[in-house]
């Protein structure tokens, strides 16, 4: 058996291990989410395997708030508590205050994806991203935020007001805000995942950080 043939039964497997668990919590597949936690590797299946094992720092099967806050993400990433707040607020599907594996996986899923637009925005290599770069990557994310609610977010996320750029552990909290948003649109508009309105929601989101402006 060649290697590519190794990697696609292992992606195979791991496909199916995480459909039928899935499939066991019918809560997770109407989340908006859903698709990403699908659509891991097995060799991703395994890094983020290690680095569950790895945070999980008491052993008990589940990631709380303390663990993400002292993790280091993949790339050395440190995330600060408003940021890991959120995430924790998108994947915690039953509220129980912690993520169990699977809701982890999407959670890691997530912040590779947010990764990956910093990086391909980030076209200097300078570690940064400024409003205009910020305004043009959010929506390959799903976000799509006019340039005034743009900037309450950088300010939000910057920390300060007279924030102009952002780092990559930043721009990842600008992510699990937004994305915190979108769980409560989806669940206080009872939208289901097949159901979902881009247009509305961005509507309702834009507002969401007018809103945040006058708070």
């Amino acid at each position: 058996m060649s290697l590519f043939a190794i990697q696609a039964a292992a992606d195979a497997w791991v496909a199916q291990h995480i459909t039928a668990a899935y499939q066991a919590d019918p809560l997770i597949q109407r989340e908006w989410w859903y698709p990403l936690a699908t659509s891991i590797s097995g060799t991703e299946f395994k890094e983020l395997q290690d680095f569950f094992v790895k945070t999980d720092k008491d052993k008990s099967g589940s990631l709380e708030l303390g663990e993400l806050k002292k993790a280091k993400f993949p790339g050395g990433i440190k995330l600060d508590e408003d940021a890991c707040r959120h995430l924790m607020r998108i994947f915690d599907v039953d509220l129980s205050g912690s993520i169990g594996f699977y809701e982890y996986l999407a959670l890691m899923k997530y912040v590779k994806l947010t990764t990956a637009v910093f990086k391909k925005f980030d076209k200097d290599k300078s570690g940064n991203l400024d409003e205009q770069e910020i305004y043009a990557a959010l929506p390959e994310l799903g976000f799509d935020l006019n340039m005034k609610a743009c900037k309450i977010l950088i300010q939000l996320c910057g920390k300060g007001l007279l924030t102009k750029k952002i780092q990559i552990s930043q721009f990842i909290g600008c992510a699990a805000y937004l994305g915190q948003i979108r769980t409560i649109y989806q669940h206080g508009f009872k939208q289901a995942q097949g159901d979902f309105n881009r247009a509305n929601f961005s509507k309702f989101m834009n507002l969401t950080m007018m809103l945040m402006d006058d708070a």
